[in-house]
């Protein structure tokens, strides 16, 4: 699908969406910018290739998220760009963000904020990684941590996809995302 295609249908969703939930509209506008920008990144990124291979059919079918099996982020990611394109995004649809956004992508630009020691350093479900560099680096936790999410999400959608196309068709039963192992939210 080409860029186009996937932004006339992101475009049609919102306007759907705001009609539809006008009592949202604030929200919807916020995000319309930042998911319309994770599309088109999961659409056009150039991410080095992984080995699917490892991942386990039988493991998978008994619930052991594919992220559990085989390491899903790269060294050769392009995280930071990722990251500076949804800081854009982020500042378009949430301007009381951006002077934040801007703070954060100076970090990130300047080398002095490296995104992969951070993914790296994520504890299982938490974020205790950014706290001790927040300190260090004077910005917001809980705004870095949207960031490296929004990030994070892009790379894997991307992953999942290409997983999928790895494994070919698989029956998937369980309440939960096969890729990552969360609950929908």
């Amino acid at each position: 699908m080409s860029d186009n295609t996937e932004t006339s249908g992101m475009d049609q969703i919102f306007d759907r969406a705001l009609e539809q939930n006008p009592h949202a509209a604030e929200l919807l506008k916020a995000f319309r910018p930042v998911m319309t920008r994770q599309r088109q990144l999961v659409e056009s990124l150039t991410l080095p290739a992984l080995d699917y291979s490892a991942i386990d059919r039988d493991r998978l079918r008994a619930g052991v998220p594919i992220l559990r099996q085989i390491p899903l982020f790269s060294p050769e990611d392009p995280l930071e760009k990722i990251a500076l394109s949804l800081a854009e995004a982020v500042r378009e649809g949430m301007p009381k963000l951006t002077q934040e956004m801007d703070r954060l992508s100076a970090l990130i630009a300047g080398g002095k904020l490296r995104l992969k020691d951070s993914l790296e350093a994520l504890p299982a479900g938490g974020d205790g990684a950014t706290q001790p560099r927040a300190n260090d680096l004077a910005f917001s936790p809980s705004n870095a941590s949207f960031l490296w999410s929004l990030t994070a999400r892009v790379l894997l959608e991307r992953r999942g996809r290409e997983a999928a196309q790895a494994l070919g068709p698989f029956d998937w039963e369980k309440g939960y995302c096969p890729v990552c192992g969360e609950f929908p939210s």
